[in-house]
């Protein structure tokens, strides 16, 4: 268990000098802010909070299925399951605590134990996984990186924003400017 967790580390450190700590940090504290409120309201609701263990299920059932190592996994040890669900429940502790501190002592046990269990599940095949689902938009209309490569784009954006502060006391400018913006990108 030592060595893994040393190896999940690892990966942990070579995401963060891929990414940027900067980004890093961006991305997760916008991402703990929107959970975190997300949380703290259905702990607070009597039928809401069992939507909680649900949806922890739900996201560690996710991260687990589109797992690279599970191959790598299931040649370097044999109870491996057992890690991951040790990994996953650890996981989960933060929220635990939320709802243990919201006094919702049954939702609290049932966090861990849901999450755990995701570790069960089969992988997604290599091949689906491999071929990505068809979308309506191109992927490059949401890259803001390609504003560098088509510097047309940047100026247009710069006067489809002007135009947008311009007629800022109507609703109809900023809307034509955004739909425009969109029908540029794509």
């Amino acid at each position: 268990m030592r060595y893994y967790l040393r190896l999940r580390l690892h990966l942990l450190l070579r995401l963060l000098r891929e990414l940027g700590w900067w980004r890093l940090l961006l991305l997760s504290t916008m991402l703990l802010l929107v959970l975190g409120r997300a949380l703290l309201l259905a702990a607070a609701s009597q039928q809401l909070v069992w939507l909680v263990p649900l949806g922890m299920g739900a996201l560690v059932l996710s991260l687990h299925r589109h797992r690279a190592d599970i191959g790598f996994l299931q040649l370097s040890a044999p109870l491996f399951r057992r890690w991951l669900a040790v990994e996953y429940a650890l996981l989960s502790l933060p929220v635990v605590l939320v709802l243990l501190g919201r006094s919702r002592v049954l939702a609290a046990l049932l966090v861990p134990i849901v999450a755990a269990a995701a570790a069960w599940a089969p992988a997604v095949n290599a091949s689906a996984a491999r071929k990505p689902a068809r979308s309506l938009f191109r992927s490059v209309a949401f890259e803001w990186v390609s504003v560098g490569r088509r510097w047309w784009l940047g100026a247009g954006w710069l006067l489809l924003l002007a135009v947008a502060v311009a007629t800022r006391t109507t609703a109809t400018g900023p809307a034509l400017a955004v739909v425009s913006w969109l029908f540029l990108l794509l």
